[in-house]
């Protein structure tokens, strides 16, 4: 018997929920979810937040049984970041990136890709999917530092009260930094000078609008694969049908 009270559902999408609950007079969050055979394993997303709470980039794990997570509030799903914002955001990723987590079993983003394209298998030949594996190639066929990298840095997954902290690790995992960058420049639909403030931030001159760009379109190409990836293990996901349509209209 668990030792918490369900207060609501804060979001449910078909792969998971997430639910404010109460344990032991203190409110959390507990996202319910299946396990999926890309994603990270919930003992490890557990490590990850040991390594990153200390250096205030995550919630506090405040039950370890059932693993509850400290709530920061309803304040999610940002449309529109303040300049003071993506200067906050820009320092707090490059703080990210500078921790390496020695001692945890993390993946490559290459394998996270090899997993995509085994379960995928006869749909390789979608067109869409085709050119997203091209332009992986072609942005990973050089010998680029992996770091780690949270991957998944869209809207939902970014706190900002007091200090920028992230939640949702479940695709973490080395990679390139531009990855996240981008990924937050799509997310927000960040424009030129944005995108300057982020990367001025971030404090990596090698990085141009460029990386960015390319990137970006990439992540478009990958959250179609993804969503194919979904369809092919048949499991339930909200709007899939009209977010895959979306994204071909997108980019064609």
């Amino acid at each position: 018997m668990h030792n918490y009270t369900i207060k609501k559902i804060l979001k449910e999408d078909g792969l998971s929920k997430v639910l404010l609950v109460e344990n032991n007079e203190i409110e959390g969050v507990l996202v319910e979810k299946k396990e999926l055979p890309f994603c990270n394993s919930q003992s490890l997303i557990k490590s990850i937040h040991e390594k990153l709470y200390p250096e205030s980039l995550c919630p506090r794990l405040i039950n370890e049984d059932t693993n509850i997570y400290e709530y920061l509030g309803d304040k999610v799903g940002i449309k529109v970041l303040e300049e003071h914002q993506l200067d906050m955001l820009g320092q707090a990723i490059k703080h990210l990136h500078s921790n390496q987590l020695e001692g945890l079993k993390v993946q490559l983003f290459q394998d996270k890709m090899k997993s995509y394209q085994d379960i995928l298998g006869s749909n390789l030949r979608d067109p869409i999917i085709e050119e997203g594996f091209k332009i992986f190639e072609a942005l990973y066929k050089k010998d680029q530092k992996a770091i780690f990298c949270h991957n998944d840095l869209n809207n939902e997954n970014i706190f900002f009260n007091g200090k920028c902290k992230f939640i949702d690790w479940d695709y973490a995992c080395y990679n390139q930094p531009i990855f996240d960058l981008a990924m937050i420049s799509k997310s927000f639909n960040l424009n030129h000078k944005q995108q300057e403030v982020l990367l001025k931030s971030y404090g990596d001159s090698s990085l141009s609008f460029d990386d960015i760009s390319e990137f970006s379109l990439f992540i478009s190409y990958l959250e179609y694969i993804w969503l194919k990836v979904i369809q092919e293990l048949d499991y339930e996901l909200f709007e899939l049908e009209e977010r895959l349509m979306q994204i071909k209209n997108d980019l064609n």
